[in-house]
């Protein structure tokens, strides 16, 4: 049984509504929650990330804290390994929306217990769901535009999850992955 799941895959594709779904529909999932410097959006509260300073976070990078981080926009983003460890210590499933290169630390430090899954949506429909986002569109031509590098990713991963159907469908691919 795997213990992680490392959701990947281009913007628009749905891995944040799977992770949601399964979450409010099936207790074995847990969220992880990671940190990023960046301030709350509106209607955001404190389970959505862990909220630190630039300082703060500089700091536990060099403490060996975090099991990735990045930056983007001049912001942070990481995963704590402690959030990781807490999940697997309650007999839950840590799952996770994340970039590929930040899967790949995941599969790098916890190796066979990650299963690394690239969510599928047609480019139609991830476009569609792009230019829908209240975002600026700057950045929706950026992730536009990226779409057909994010694809090349699917080779990376361990499986793929079609989401052309219903959350509940992806959900049901999600479960039997990590019974498999």
């Amino acid at each position: 049984m795997k213990k992680i799941i490392c959701l990947v895959g281009p913007s628009g594709a749905g891995k944040t509504a799977i992770c949601e779904w399964l979450l409010k529909n099936n207790n074995l999932f847990a969220k992880v929650k990671t940190a990023t410097t960046r301030s709350p959006r509106p209607n955001e509260t404190e389970n959505a990330y862990y909220f630190l300073s630039k300082e703060n976070f500089e700091k536990k990078i060099n403490m060996g804290k975090f099991l990735e981080f990045s930056e983007y926009a001049g912001e942070f983003y990481g995963t704590p390994t402690s959030s990781v460890d807490d999940i697997i210590t309650s007999q839950k499933v840590a799952i996770v929306p994340i970039d590929i290169r930040g899967a790949k630390a995941y599969k790098d430090f916890y190796k066979d217990d990650v299963s690394v899954v690239f969510v599928y949506r047609d480019k139609k429909t991830i476009i569609e769901a792009i230019v829908e986002r209240d975002i600026p569109s700057s950045e929706k031509s950026k992730r536009i535009l990226q779409l057909d590098k994010e694809f090349e990713n699917i080779s990376l991963c361990d499986r793929c999850v079609i989401n052309n159907r219903s959350l509940a469908d992806a959900g049901k691919q999600i479960n039997e992955i990590v019974s498999a």
